[in-house]
């Protein structure tokens, strides 16, 4: 009897561990390929999701550069724009110099015919003046 206490006894200790050790090998090859397969499904779909994001990143990486391009085309040509209003300006600047001087001189010469018309005035009218003494004298 004290055998079969003894193998009771034993059985009784070995069982409940040897039953729980044999339920978590049975529920782990159950059950840890379908957690295996979702977590690598789960880590695919995040590596997915990443490559996802990272693509619209680089398009819009692509369309801002292509925005910053356009941008230094259109400031290059502002600049250019810029560059020519300012020579065009300088030579406006020349042009109104030139014709102030023009106009300078051309009121100069009005002047100098002004006096010249006064003096043959004056000249004819003495002439004139001349012409009717004689006149006079002659009558």
């Amino acid at each position: 009897m004290n055998d079969v206490v003894q193998n009771v006894d034993l059985i009784s200790k070995i069982g409940l561990p040897l039953f729980i050790s044999i339920c978590v090998i049975f529920m782990a090859i159950k059950w840890l390929p379908k957690w295996m397969d979702n977590y690598f499904e789960s880590k695919k779909k995040q590596q997915e999701q990443y490559d996802t994001q990272l693509n619209i990143q680089n398009e819009n990486t692509k369309a801002v550069t292509a925005a910053l391009e356009r941008s230094n085309i259109i400031i290059e040509r502002n600049t250019q724009v810029i560059e020519r209003n300012t020579e065009v300006n300088e030579k406006s600047q020349e042009i109104f110099a030139k014709y102030n001087t023009v106009i300078d001189n051309f009121g100069e010469s009005i002047d100098k015919q002004a006096i010249e018309v006064n003096k043959n005035s004056e000249l004819l009218q003495k002439t004139y003046t001349e012409i009717v003494r004689v006149h006079d004298k002659v009558n």
